[in-house]
């Protein structure tokens, strides 16, 4: 089965990424398909018709391909005609490779973007639609449980600022 724990889905920035297949991984394809091709099998094959695709763009594979083929290792044997045909497992290892530290790469900026203090980093951001009325009313206490005006309730700081404004006015009033 999959292991989705190192990579859980896709990533909409990576979309229309390009990768250069290894040399070492490109000669065994070339090394594969020649010998299936001297065989006379099928040529319609899926694992024959992706090697030759591969080659044909001299290595170069975007990401979509990238995940269609870890789909498909994820799910046939390593035994198998078709999984030698795709790569075996030096292309498994370097597409798992590949799609983990792409995807890993985006989530620590996104992560590196959250602890600087930025908000929402994980999600896309979007327009506003102005012409939704809002769901709550005016006079209710503003929900303050999450991102930075949290932290700062939580370290004192708004009351410590007012604190030091307060003592300020009481200081000028004194003067006066």
């Amino acid at each position: 089965m999959a292991n989705r724990e190192k990579n859980k889905g896709g990533n909409s920035q990576l979309k229309g990424k390009t990768w250069n297949c290894p040399n070492n991984i490109l000669n065994e394809l070339s090394r594969v398909v020649r010998n299936y091709e001297s065989s006379n099998k099928d040529k319609k094959t899926q694992g024959y018709t992706r090697a030759k695709n591969i080659i044909d763009k001299k290595g170069v594979i975007t990401y979509e391909n990238l995940k269609r083929i870890k789909n498909f290792f994820d799910n046939n044997d390593e035994e198998s005609e078709e999984f030698k045909l795709n790569g075996g497992k030096r292309m498994k290892k370097w597409v798992d490779d590949t799609l983990y530290k792409s995807t890993k790469g985006i989530e620590d900026i996104k992560d590196a973007k959250q602890y600087a203090g930025e908000e929402n980093s994980h999600i896309q951001s979007h327009e506003k639609n102005t012409k939704i009325t809002p769901t709550f009313s005016h006079d209710e206490i503003p929900k303050l449980h999450k991102g930075n005006q949290f932290k700062n309730i939580m370290r004192g700081k708004p009351i410590y600022e007012e604190v030091e404004r307060i003592k300020e006015l009481i200081t000028y009033k004194s003067k006066i």
